[in-house]
């Protein structure tokens, strides 16, 4: 969205006052062009995104781990590792230090990422944009689609917990790449395609798909419940790729 907003500023003389901390602590302001303020929000949130949480395995963690920040004299702890600090007779949030990534790789992390790089290189053409995208998705793939794992020729992903939502952010991510990395992401797109095709013809019941897309209802009624949330992540999911089958 913030590069969406530079996109809608860009022909336009717009100004934005903003607040930011200086290196002194003092809290102060600038105005500048919303459409240069919005673009470099945007390139700022990916650097830090991409410097702090992206494993070694090429996809990206789910959160920091925060080790706890030392009370400096003045500091007030309000526990859960909320903490103020007094600056000029004002108490205000004080910055956590963080120790580095933690927390499982969920697909939806990587595929907002991989949305962003897209959304960034479509604004500025910079190469390393260009660069991520394609490296990411084609990480993405490896990690999280299991080829053969449940039904032959056909790619399982993750469906426990609210991982079906979260793969349709993945699969978001691939279509906003595929303009300019269409060589792969077709591909992977595709087992998307394949799955909720899949699980249409075998198992729709009710107007509604199973969790399990491969492997559909269960024996246990108790293990059939299906989320709002799932149903309506199969219908954007159905959306998205009719928009890339139209546009391709």
């Amino acid at each position: 969205p913030l590069v969406w907003l530079h996109e809608i500023y860009k022909d336009r003389n717009d100004e934005i006052t903003y607040l930011y901390i200086d290196t002194d602590r003092s809290r102060k302001t600038k105005t500048v062009r919303k459409s240069d303020y919005y673009l470099d929000f945007a390139e700022r949130v990916y650097a830090w995104q991409k410097n702090h949480l992206r494993r070694d395995d090429g996809v990206y963690a789910d959160m920091m781990h925060n080790p706890g920040t030392p009370l400096n004299p003045g500091d007030k702890d309000l526990g859960e590792g909320v903490q103020l600090e007094l600056i000029d007779g004002v108490y205000y949030r004080k910055h956590a230090n963080m120790a580095g990534y933690t927390g499982e790789a969920y697909s939806y992390n990587s595929g907002t990422m991989i949305s962003g790089a897209a959304d960034l290189y479509r604004a500025t053409q910079q190469q390393v944009y260009l660069d991520d995208l394609k490296e990411l998705s084609d990480d993405t793939f490896a990690y999280f689609a299991k080829k053969d794992a449940t039904v032959a020729g056909y790619y399982t992903y993750a469906f426990t917990g609210n991982n079906n939502w979260f793969n349709g952010v993945l699969m978001r991510g691939w279509a906003d790449a595929y303009a300019c990395y269409p060589e792969k992401t077709a591909e992977y797109l595709d087992t998307f395609q394949k799955n909720l095709d899949y699980a249409y013809d075998n198992f729709l019941y009710d107007s509604m798909l199973p969790v399990n897309l491969l492997v559909g209802w269960s024996r246990d009624q108790g293990h059939n419940a299906v989320a709002a949330l799932f149903t309506f992540a199969y219908a954007a999911e159905y959306a998205v790729l009719a928009a890339y089958e139209a546009e391709k």
